[in-house]
C-alpha cells in the first residue's frame, strides 16, 4: 500500500483517495438501491400473497356459508316434511277407523288437515323468499368449475345488459347447464330482468328462479294454453297468466284455479322472462 504512493505528492495521494471513496459511495448507492428495490419487490409480493390469502378465505367463507344454508333448508324441509308425513298418516288411520266404526278413532281429520295446509304454506312462502333474489341463467357457456362462477356471471351482466351487479353466489345446477345466481340486492335484480331483451335472438335465457310449485303452476297453465291452441283460439302465456282472445285470466293460488281478469298490467316486455313461455 506503502510503495502505491510512493512519489506522489500530497495533492495527488488526496484526489486519489478522493476519487476512491467516491467510487466507493457510488457502489455503496447502487447496492442500496438494489437493496431497496428487493425489499419492496418482496413486500408487494407479501402484500399481494396476503390479498390473496384473504380473497381465498372470503370464498371459502361464502362457500362454507352457501352450504350452511343449503343443509340449514333442507334441514328444516326435512324436519319439516317428516312431520307432514307424521300427520297425515294420522289422518288416514283416523279416516280409515271412521270408515271401519273402530272405537276411538272418531277424532275430527279438520283440524290435522290445516295443520298440514298451514306447513306446506309456510315451507313454500320461505322458499320463495329465499329465491326472491336469484336469476335462472340457461344457455351461457361457462367451464365446470365452481369457483370463480360468481365472477364470470357479474361479467356477463355488466358486458352484455349494462348492469353492475354483485353475486352473493352462484351454482350450476340442471346436471351443469343451468346457473343459480344470487343477487345482493333486489334493484339490480331488477335491472338485469328489464334488461334482458338485449340479449336479442341469442339461445341465453335468463328466467326468475321459481319454486317447485310455482314450476307446476306454470306447467299446467302452458298445457291448458296448448288444449285452447288446438281449438284455434288465440293465446298468450304470461307468469301465472293466460290470455285467451282477448280476455286474461290469472291463477288463483288458495282456489287453484285460473280466474278471469278483468285488469291486467303486463309485469315484462322482455322476452322469456317465466317458464312457460316457450310453448313447443
Amino acid at each position: 500500500m506503502k510503495d502505491m504512493w510512493e512519489g506522489k505528492s500530497k495533492r495527488d495521494i488526496l484526489i486519489a483517495l478522493t476519487i476512491q471513496i467516491r467510487d466507493m459511495k457510488d457502489m455503496l448507492t447502487q447496492e442500496n438501491k438494489e437493496i431497496r428495490r428487493k425489499v419492496q419487490q418482496l413486500k408487494e409480493e407479501l402484500y399481494a400473497e396476503r390479498e390473496r390469502n384473504i380473497l381465498r378465505e372470503k370464498e371459502l367463507e361464502k362457500e362454507i356459508e352457501g352450504k350452511l344454508k343449503d343443509f340449514e333448508k333442507k334441514l328444516l324441509e326435512s324436519e319439516q316434511a317428516n312431520k307432514i308425513k307424521t300427520i297425515e298418516a294420522r289422518l288416514s288411520k283416523i279416516e280409515e277407523g271412521n270408515q271401519k266404526n273402530i272405537p276411538g278413532t272418531s277424532e275430527n281429520t279438520d283440524e290435522l288437515r290445516k295443520q298440514v295446509k298451514e306447513i306446506k304454506i309456510m315451507m313454500e312462502k320461505k322458499d320463495r323468499e329465499e329465491r326472491k333474489n336469484n336469476i335462472i341463467i340457461k344457455g351461457l357457456n361457462v367451464g365446470k368449475e365452481r369457483k370463480g362462477l360468481e365472477k364470470e356471471v357479474e361479467e356477463f351482466v355488466k358486458e352484455r345488459l349494462g348492469v353492475e351487479a354483485k353475486m352473493e353466489r352462484a351454482r350450476l345446477v340442471g346436471g351443469g347447464k343451468i346457473i343459480q345466481a344470487k343477487i345482493r340486492d333486489q334493484e339490480n335484480k331488477r335491472k338485469i330482468m328489464e334488461s334482458k331483451s338485449r340479449l336479442g335472438k341469442e339461445e341465453i335465457y335468463i328466467e326468475n328462479d321459481r319454486t317447485v310449485k310455482e314450476r307446476e303452476t306454470q306447467r299446467e297453465i302452458v298445457k291448458m294454453a296448448k288444449e285452447q291452441r288446438a281449438q284455434e283460439k288465440e293465446v298468450v302465456v304470461r307468469y301465472w297468466k293466460l290470455k285467451i282472445k282477448d280476455k286474461w285470466y290469472r291463477w288463483n293460488e288458495a282456489k287453484a284455479r285460473l280466474e278471469l281478469q278483468t285488469f291486467f298490467q303486463s309485469e315484462d316486455g322482455g322476452r322469456g322472462e317465466d317458464e312457460g313461455m316457450r310453448m313447443e
